[in-house]
Parts: structure tokens; sequence; C-alpha cells
């Protein structure tokens, strides 16, 4: 066994020597700018300057962009040890309007590293690498074919006479957009509308003509957000709404005319939150969570669970706590 390891080391290492170029000295397009593409285009993705051996290759991967995080899944196997890699946009539309290609350039190294457990062996290590944000473009009004991200002002003039998104609409971690102004013929969206950690969201408007979101609608940690009037047409949320940690949110009372929360609904930790004010709230089908609102009056939030309970009910678990204790008027 020894032996094998020594003869795998030398040959390693003479194909080091051979070929151990690992830096990518340039890339075609330029990865700086965003590639736009629509249905049934393709374009080639290159690198310069790795050269793949035995001990390093390049590895292209693909990545859609989950819950805030970039998810990649591995390009097929005859990508790999290549320099390019052709992407091509299915001519019926793409799940999701985000890419993001990279060419990572990996070197096998020998590790020996102590610890619990410990390792000893030969690992594929990252040396260098090139990413790529390809949008997709759709003609396809006024329906919206899967998932829409949005990641800049431009995106938001793309959906520019869409009322329907068939997927869900996310907003993540953006500190670039005030407001949604331009998704005003926006009524529909079938999936999720997330909208999490946007330090630059100061409003909503642009969503006062959506009525219905088939899936979850999380408001969650925006620390700028004040605003939400556009959402005052919303009337059904088909699965969780969640409003937490949204501490310039001082009301929801633009939420007066939604009706039914297919599952739970949980608003907590939301620090200036004073106004419930969701009138027309008729059901709950999951649990019902309001708790940890600092400056919310715990009464309020009875109230709003005594008016559902004597509607169409609460179909979970029913938590009201450590919000501000104040005299009933």
């Amino acid at each position: 066994m020894k032996r094998i390891v020594m003869l795998l080391s030398v040959l390693l290492l003479l194909s080091g020597i051979i070929g151990c170029k690992e830096e990518i000295t340039s890339a075609s397009p330029d990865p700086s700018i965003v590639v736009d593409l629509q249905p049934g285009e393709n374009m080639t993705f290159k690198v310069v300057g790795p050269v793949n051996s035995l001990t390093t290759k390049c590895v292209w991967t693909l990545e859609t962009e989950q819950d805030g995080v970039w998810d990649y899944e591995q390009v097929p196997y005859v990508s790999q040890y290549k320099n390019e890699y052709k992407f091509e946009v299915d001519p019926d539309g793409e799940a999701t309007n985000w890419f993001k290609i990279t060419c990572g350039v990996l070197r096998l190294e020998w590790l020996n590293i102590s610890g619990e457990p410990p390792f000893c062996g030969f690992l594929w290590m990252v040396k260098d690498s090139r990413s790529w944000y390809v949008r997709i473009r759709q003609d396809m009004k006024p329906i919206w074919q899967g998932n829409y991200l949005i990641r800049d002002n431009t995106d938001i003039q793309l959906l520019n006479g869409y009322t329907k998104i068939t997927g869900d609409l996310s907003l993540f971690k953006n500190n670039t957009l005030s407001d949604l102004s331009g998704l005003e013929d926006l009524t529909t969206v079938d999936g999720d509308v997330t909208i999490i950690r946007n330090d630059g969201l100061v409003g909503i408007s642009g969503l006062e003509n959506l009525v219905t979101i088939g899936g979850r609608f999380w408001l969650y940690s925006n620390s700028l957000l004040s605003d939400i009037s556009g959402l005052r047409k919303l009337t059904t949320v088909g699965r969780d709404l969640v409003i937490i940690d949204n501490p310039s949110l001082t009301s929801i009372s633009a939420l007066r005319n939604l009706t039914t929360v297919g599952n739970y609904l949980n608003i907590r930790l939301n620090s200036t939150l004073t106004e419930l004010g969701m009138d027309g709230l008729y059901s709950v089908a999951g649990n019902f969570n309001i708790d940890s609102n600092d400056m919310l009056c715990n009464f309020l939030a009875e109230d709003l669970r005594d008016q559902v309970l004597s509607r169409g009910g609460i179909g979970g678990k029913q938590t009201i706590d450590e919000n501000l204790a104040c005299d009933e008027p």
C-alpha cells in the first residue's frame, strides 16, 4: 500500500512539474459585465492560463440563488478539465432569471491534518476562480414563467407589463433599491414573495396591485423598511406570513384587506411596531404567533387573535408573548 501511495505521489509531482499553471490570466466575456441572454441563445465562457493535468483542472459550476444563497450544482463531467463552457438557454425559458457561472481552478494536494478526526490524503483545493452573472430575459408578457430574482433596477423595469409570476419573487441583500416602483402591473405571484435583508429598502411602493401570493410571504430583517402601504390590495397569502426583525416598521395596517393566511402567521421582533390594523383577517390555517415586539401593546395582538377565532378560525398553536404590557382602553 505504501508503494502505491509513493508511486502515485511521484506521478502527481511529475504531472505538477509539467503542467502546474493554476492562475487565470484572462477571462471572456468580461466577468464584471452582466451577460444578458434570451431563450434559445447561448454564450461560451472562457479562461486563459490554467493548464489541465493530473494535478490541476478547471471545474465549471452553474448556480441559482435560493433564499439569498447561491446554490450550485456541478455542470456535467464533460465540462471539467476544459478552459471553456458553453451555456445554452432553454428555448422554452429557464426556471429562474439569474444564473451564476463559475470556473474554479483546482489543484490536487496532499494534506496531513491533525485533529479529531485526523485526515491524511489528497484533496482538490481551489487556487483561482472567475464568475459571471447571467440574466435571462423573456418576452412572454403578461406572464413570467418561473422564478424572478430582483438584483437591480433593470430587473424591475424588465417586469413592466407582467401581471403574473408563476414561480417566486425574491429581493435579497440589496442595498441600492429604496422601493419597488415599476412593478405596478403585477397582481399575482404563484410562489413565494421573499424580501430579506435589504438595507436600502424604505417602502414597498410598486406592489399596489398585488392581490394574491400563492406561497410564503416573508418580510425579514429590512433595517430601514417603514412603509408597506404598497400592500393594501393583498387579500391572500397561500402559505406562511412572516414579518420579523424590521426595526423601522411601525404599522402593518396596510394589510387590512388580507383575509386568508394558508399556514402560519408569525409577527415578531419588530422593535418599533405599534399598530396591526389587520381588520380583514378571517382565517389562519396554521400557528398564530405574535411575540417580542417591544412597542406593540399585547392587547392588540389578543384582539386580532380573537377576531380570527370568531371568524374562520386558527388551525394551530396560538402564542402571544413578550409584547408591551398596556392598559386596554
